[in-house]
């Protein structure tokens, strides 16, 4: 066996352990969440330390209802990120299923998206309720091109990993946060789990690793794989014996 196909044969039986998972953990987020009228315009929304001005002069020369106030908008800023990044995703997850370069894969795929539309709905919802928008998004990344599919399916599972650590750091800080009302607190909660986290974070490990193996992925390709690679093994490895069990 080659070691293209034994990444393939491993990436396909931890997809399927972690789809099991997945649906054992599953949830009805429609009745998870109570949503008051109003929240608190007395409470942060975001964590202060994680607010843009925070520890800057700008910062110093804020009167405390500014601060407040400016948590209130950087949350609904950071909760429609989330709404654009996992549409986005969603997007590309779903034009590769039954895609016969991702053997085995497709009820993975559809267990991913099934997840991530709820935390989609959720996050939009509280900035619908209690902000009156989603704000706009700024596009970050550029699509390659369609007949560049290594390259694509890179970025794409690649944009997958950096979200993950990126979300989750700001979701454990905030998860916990007795200074933000109840409902963010638990909209953070919901989000950071470390499965979901791992199931992310592996999906991008593992296919990061196919690619660096395949005949397309060379040079510069082949490194930022592999940098992808190790980014995402450290976190998976640190979850799996519990979480998934060895492949």
């Amino acid at each position: 066996m080659t070691t293209h196909q034994s990444a393939t044969q491993h990436l396909q039986e931890v997809a399927e352990k972690l789809s099991v998972i997945s649906r054992v953990n599953t949830y009805d987020p429609y009745e998870l969440f109570e949503w008051p009228d109003s929240l608190p315009t007395t409470d942060y929304w975001m964590a202060p330390e994680l607010m843009t001005f925070y520890g800057t002069p700008v910062w110093d020369e804020f009167t405390e209802q500014q601060r407040l106030t400016l948590s209130h908008w950087e949350a609904v800023n950071f909760f429609s990120l989330n709404v654009h990044l996992i549409r986005e995703l969603i997007g590309e997850v779903a034009a590769r299923i039954y895609d016969t370069r991702f053997p085995g894969l497709s009820d993975f795929f559809h267990d991913f998206i099934s997840e991530e539309n709820k935390h989609m709905w959720f996050f939009a919802t509280f900035c619908l309720r209690y902000g009156g928008k989603v704000y706009p998004s700024g596009k970050m990344f550029s699509a390659a091109s369609a007949d560049e599919e290594v390259l694509r399916d890179l970025m794409v599972f690649g944009r997958i990993l950096i979200a993950e650590e990126l979300c989750d750091a700001f979701n454990m800080k905030m998860a916990e946060d007795t200074r933000l009302p109840a409902l963010v607190q638990q909209i953070n909660r919901v989000h950071h789990p470390g499965i979901r986290q791992s199931r992310g974070s592996c999906l991008a490990w593992w296919k990061a690793r196919k690619v660096q193996h395949s005949e397309g992925a060379a040079g510069v390709l082949g490194d930022a794989a592999g940098f992808l690679g190790e980014a995402g093994y450290s976190v998976y490895a640190k979850e799996r014996d519990d979480e998934v069990g060895e492949g």
